[in-house]
């Protein structure tokens, strides 16, 4: 009897550790950030860009092909509790002051702890929604913004809850 627990028990195991599941329907891969400062799974055919000054960390675009190859954008940033680095008011202020409609912040669940949620509909030719996500840590904060057209509004939803949900900042 223990011998087949053993092998259903290693045979759950090997099938559990197989690739993790779809984001945004392409396959995921993890991602780890230069410098060890985060980890998180992500579209693995998007493109990274990475360290473009200032507090940006990374940014994912993607989906690469499709009607509108590109047109999403998933961004992370770091402001630490440092003088220049905007506080978590003044950032939500500025995205208020520049959004055409603006959602308050609320609590948004994280498995890593305590996350503030805002949208905002950018003031563009292209309608565009954008969704914040703001994680405090480590005295400052991490701010993930998710940028796409209004009509790719249920895969981006589904990117941006299944990015953040694997997100891991080595910040506390």
């Amino acid at each position: 009897m223990r011998a087949a627990y053993a092998a259903a028990w290693c045979l759950c195991a090997s099938l559990c550790a197989c690739k993790p599941s779809p984001i945004a329907g392409e396959p995921a891969a993890a991602y780890q950030s230069r410098g060890g400062l985060f980890s998180c799974l992500a579209p693995a055919r998007w493109r990274v860009v990475e360290r473009q000054g200032g507090f940006h960390l990374v940014s994912f675009f993607g989906p690469p092909d499709g009607p509108a190859p590109y047109s999403i954008s998933l961004s992370l940033y770091y402001y630490p509790k440092t003088p220049g680095s905007p506080r978590l008011e003044r950032y939500i202020l500025e995205q208020r002051a520049a959004a055409r409609r603006f959602e308050p912040p609320r609590r948004w669940p994280w498995p890593g702890g305590c996350a503030l949620r805002f949208d905002a509909w950018a003031q563009e030719r292209q309608a565009r929604h954008e969704t914040t996500i703001l994680i405090p840590r480590g005295g400052g904060y991490y701010a993930w913004a998710l940028s796409a057209p209004q009509s790719d509004g249920a895969a981006a939803e589904d990117l941006l809850r299944q990015v953040i949900d694997s997100f891991r900042p080595v910040t506390n």
